[in-house]
């Protein structure tokens, strides 16, 4: 480059002036030497300077072309997500049109269980007809309250307009259930998101705005024909907002805060949240993909099928309900001014980052010391101080920390359990926090902890998202809060900060657990008083190789659905319902059971197998063999078990007028009747039969665990086929609303069946071994489920079959039996229903089926309403 063009100059001017530059060196050259050094230095340092520039130049177009580069490839991707989204859009218009028939299962989905029992207790034919009237007077309340735009329907959704149907009639009928605006300014998942009672009684979220008189702003769509919400879209930009707002993140901005069941203020917060919603939306972005890529780091696998199945089938609204209305405890007193923390740290020996795990409490220590100016901070870990010294950890620490040093030492020669309360009483720690050895301690952390216990100063535990690290110290994710009221539905993210105040009792007894708090502890602790959940991040989880966080996880499943079964049986002394006040049977043997069997005679082959299995038992059971049918009949089954050399006694049910339940029925009166013989009884047909175990593990059931009712699994033959499992076990609550426990696989002791007459239906053809059940469950029954298969039925006869021959007869004892199940939920209450839920082992069955899964939460909700209809 010409210096002389960036000087200003021009080149002729440059040229000239440097002519007469040369002439007057050469004059004064002999007067002014100094003069002429001088200048050839300043001239030097103006080419140095152009240079620089010159630099600073290209490096800046260099970064331009680089941005450039990058937009043009983010807008290049965002442009083949987009029409990847078309085409897929594409697709499943198409999949759609084909599948058209079954787009009522998705209006049907959204109905609420009293509408769908209901319409299950409803004929078929008046199905169609009660549909029809629920939208009809759905789309009049719409239609009459002016609120929907058919016009801006109609061109948001060109599918729409496509059908041929009315807007509001499509809205309704399929829109609603794909998550369709009804009007540009109303989102139907934002609303009804702020109001899950709303998914509960499946009411549609636009028709309960119009019958509460809600203002329907709740955001502004864009008139796009493509989707605006969905993932790849809000991914793209997110990475495209990547950098926005990074170091905010560390503050908690974007993380959510609760002090039990309410949001923290503005002003209760450590940090205030200065984020617009579009900020928001970038970093939930950035966590759904940092989450995504270290499940896929980890080889994270879903949690194990009985957390699962805990999550959905529990009352989770009452729950959540019960732990938003805690209240701090009067008698707790208020945290100190300056309180004294205790971390404690547990050494397995097989950390590889114990030594940063120490520098990050020292850097705490230093930075709480220089802003109080007192050395409040113990470290406790349990340990081998000669560990630590060949570690050279100590030397980290300056040698004024005596007390840190004696804290070691100490602790090291006793248990962890036993010493951890010494401990902390030594320190004079009025909080502790559990730190593991491959953590660390985020130098601010006490600085949040001070403002937050002054903030709340009968607060006595606090909980705060960890960072998630990659063991080179890589952060992986910021993790995200849950609030405390949706504690048992979440769990404790791996790694969780838990603060506690040592007065706070955890386990039982009313003294500090060991190491740290669990979770079935916290659990009770948010059913007690409000537990404070803070948006900052106190620390950093390091997350171990991929093969030792498989080992974790799996240990980790096991003790959290433990924890979610003790704290179910907590929370069930809560509820209203059946007390269990009433004494265990007199423990002892139960030596002696008569075995029912029902037969019309018609099939002797199997009636021999039959009795001959139960002959076959290994404790005294008497076959007692009930037939229905005329004398005739009775006096030919008496002659071909004799024939057989078959030992049963024989009864006669004469009444041919009567129906299944009526032989069962003369079976029971003889129970009762000879009631000082007999320990248990069981039922049987005659297509039935049990293996030779059956009687001996039933009546060890019945007086090991002091129940009324035991129940073993069953296998299941079609004639000249191997066995196939049968019915699967579901806590009994579930009888309620379907029949799982055949009438051959259950025993029940003698005893409870002479202090409740119950007695089978005997007018109706189907179910009367449900509706025992259902009779069974009522009186209060104590049911225990055994794990082990003991028998087999065979497949023959109308009713093992899924097509009745008199189909509306069955319908008919199937709304019987369901109506006599609610009057039962009602009076054993959600107490019951939620002990049975916890008490049930689902590791030792085989994964539940959706449907089971569907029943469950059936039977949750039908427990909900007869509790609901009791208050009333």
């Amino acid at each position: 480059m010409d210096v002389s063009a960036v000087n200003g100059q021009a080149p002729e001017d440059a040229e000239s002036s440097g002519a007469h530059r040369d002439m007057a060196s050469d004059v004064g050259s002999a007067f002014l030497p100094a003069a002429a050094s001088t200048g050839e230095q300043a001239h030097e340092a103006e080419l140095e300077r152009v240079r620089a520039e010159q630099r600073r130049h290209a490096e800046r177009s260099e970064m331009r072309r680089r941005l450039m580069s990058s937009s043009d490839l983010l807008s290049a991707r965002l442009e083949q997500v987009l029409l990847e989204l078309h085409e897929t859009k594409q697709r499943m218009e198409e999949a759609q049109r084909t599948t058209a028939g079954l787009r009522r299962v998705l209006y049907l989905r959204r109905m609420s269980f009293q509408r769908r029992l209901v319409r299950r207790l409803l004929p078929e034919r008046l199905r169609l007809w009660w549909d029809e009237r629920h939208l009809s007077g759905l789309e009049r309340i719409i239609r009459e309250s002016g609120l929907f735009d058919a016009a801006w329907y109609r061109q948001a959704y060109p599918e729409a307009a496509a059908s041929g149907l009315d807007p509001i009639r499509d809205y309704l009928q399929f829109g609603a259930a794909k998550g369709r605006w009804p009007r540009p300014d109303f989102d139907p998942d934002r609303y009804a998101s702020e109001r899950p009672i709303l998914a509960f009684l499946g009411l549609d979220p636009f028709v309960h705005s119009i019958l509460s008189g809600a203002k329907p702003e709740t955001g502004q769509r864009a008139n796009d024909p493509l989707p605006l919400d969905t993932d790849a879209v809000l991914m793209a930009r997110a990475q495209a907002r990547g950098p926005l707002l990074e170091g905010s993140e560390p503050d908690g901005w974007f993380n959510g805060g609760w002090y039990g069941g309410r949001v923290l203020a503005e002003d209760e917060r450590f940090a205030p949240r200065l984020v617009t919603p579009e900020d928001q939306l970038a970093s939930d972005m950035r966590f759904q993909v940092a989450t995504s890529e270290l499940t896929q780091r980890y080889g994270i696998r879903p949690p194990a099928q009985t957390i699962e199945i805990l999550r959905k089938a529990a009352p989770v609204g009452l729950i959540r309900s019960a732990c938003a209305k805690t209240e701090p405890h009067r008698d707790a007193r208020c945290s100190q001014a300056m309180p004294r923390y205790a971390i404690v740290t547990v050494r397995s020996g097989s950390a590889q980052h114990f030594r940063s795990c120490a520098a990050s409490v020292k850097a705490l220590m230093d930075r709480d010391y220089e802003a109080v100016g007192v050395r409040r901070i113990t470290w406790i870990v349990f340990g081998g101080v000669a560990d630590l010294n060949s570690e050279s950890v100590l030397d980290l620490f300056p040698a004024d920390m005596s007390a840190f040093v004696v804290e070691l030492e100490r602790t090291s020669s006793h248990g962890a359990g036993g010493s951890l309360k010494e401990a902390l009483i030594k320190a004079g720690a009025e909080w502790h926090f559990s730190l593991e050895e491959a953590d660390e301690i985020e130098a601010h952390a006490t600085a949040v902890l001070d403002f937050y216990s002054a903030h709340f100063p009968r607060c006595r535990s606090i909980l705060a998202s960890p960072v998630d690290i990659a063991g080179d110290g890589e952060v992986l994710r910021r993790n995200r809060n849950a609030s405390p009221d949706l504690l048992f539905e979440s769990g404790l993210a791996p790694g969780q900060f838990v603060a506690v105040r040592c007065d706070l009792p955890l386990n039982r007894e009313g003294e500090a657990d060991a190491r740290a708090i669990d979770y079935e502890a916290l659990l009770r602790v948010a059913l007690d008083e409000p537990v404070l959940v803070i948006p900052e991040y106190l620390h950093r989880h390091r997350w171990l190789p991929a093969s030792d966080c498989k080992a974790a996880a799996a240990n980790s499943s096991l003790s959290t659905a433990r924890a979610m079964r003790g704290f179910l049986n907590l929370f069930a002394q809560q509820l209203a319902g059946q007390s269990d006040d009433r004494g265990a049977p007199q423990p002892g043997p139960l030596t002696a059971g008569l075995c029912i069997i029902r037969t019309q005679g018609s099939r002797l082959h199997l009636l021999a197998e039959t009795v001959a299995s139960v002959l076959d038992q290994t404790v005294s059971t008497r076959p007692c063999v009930v037939v229905h049918g005329g004398d005739d009949v009775e006096a030919q089954v008496r002659a071909w078990l004799a024939s057989q050399q078959l030992d049963a006694l024989v009864i006669g049910a004469p009444d041919r007028e009567r129906r299944r339940g009526y032989p069962l029925n003369v079976g029971l009166d003889y129970v009762r009747a000879n009631a000082s013989a007999y320990d248990f009884a069981f039922f049987l047909d005659d297509d039935d039969i049990i293996y030779p175990l059956y009687a001996e593990r039933l009546a060890a059931l019945l007086s090991l665990t002091g129940c009324d009712v035991g129940v073993a699994l069953a296998n299941s033959r079609v004639p000249w086929k191997p066995p196939q499992p049968g019915h699967q076990q579901l806590p009994v609550s579930a009888l309620v609303a379907g029949n799982f426990i055949p009438i051959h696989c259950y025993a029940m002791r003698t005893a409870f069946l002479t202090a409740n007459p119950l007695r089978f239906q005997e007018d109706i053809d189907y179910l009367e071994d449900w509706d025992f059940l259902v009779s069974l469950l009522d009186a209060g029954a104590r049911f225990f489920l055994l794990p082990e298969v003991l028998c087999e039925y065979r497949i023959i006869g109308d009713g093992n079959q899924n097509e009745k021959r008199n189909r509306d007869h069955f319908e008919q004892c199937e709304r019987m039996v369901l109506e006599k199940g609610l009057l039962a939920a009602r009076r054993l209450g959600m107490k019951r229903f939620v002990r049975d839920l916890a008490a049930f082992d689902f590791e030792e069955r085989a994964a539940l089926s959706p449907a089971e899964v569907e029943r469950l939460v059936e039977v949750r909700t039908i427990f909900e309403i007869q509790m609901t209809e009791n208050r009333r």
